[in-house]
């Protein structure tokens, strides 16, 4: 885990993502997926659900490479209010 902290992602407005921030006080939940990944989207219930239950911080990486689509899947499955 001491490596993994000082890992930090881009999003897309060129902010950056420390994966410390997010971690230091609460367990960390990275999750994988693509617009066009239908099990991976078919868990983003049962993640809101884990988040809320258990208060986890969501850190979520996408390989998308059509911003459109994948906007639109975050803003469909209401995964927004965690980290992108």
């Amino acid at each position: 885990m001491t490596k993994l902290l000082g890992v930090f992602f881009k999003r897309f407005n060129n902010d950056t993502i420390h994966v410390y921030d997010l971690a230091k006080d609460k367990v960390l939940l990275i999750d994988f997926w693509a617009s066009w990944c239908i099990p991976c989207r078919k868990e983003h219930p049962q993640l809101l659900a884990l988040r809320g239950k258990y208060k986890v911080q969501t850190l979520s990486i996408s390989i998308d490479k059509n911003l459109v689509k994948w906007e639109n899947a975050i803003s469909d499955d209401k995964i927004d209010i965690w980290e992108h």
